[in-house]
């Protein structure tokens, strides 16, 4: 990405220069606007997110069957 945000290389200038496609690149190029604005979570904020969802429902799993003990004794 360096290629366009200091040296303000066209995407198929880049392209050619790396020897990948113009799409390919145009693809790139959009995930990392969005990881860099904010739009988008990079990979490492996917993998927390995945696992904080799935720690937060075993929390919930938890507290429910807390919550069934406790209703029964009563």
């Amino acid at each position: 990405m360096a290629l366009f945000t200091e040296q303000w290389y066209k995407i198929q200038e880049a392209a050619r220069s790396l020897d990948i496609g113009d799409n390919l690149l145009r693809h790139r190029k959009r995930e990392f606007e969005a990881v860099a604005s904010g739009d988008r979570l990079n990979s490492d904020e996917q993998e927390e997110l995945k696992r904080l969802r799935k720690e937060n429902r075993l929390l919930r799993m938890g507290k429910d069957i807390l919550k069934r003990r406790t209703s029964r004794r009563k």
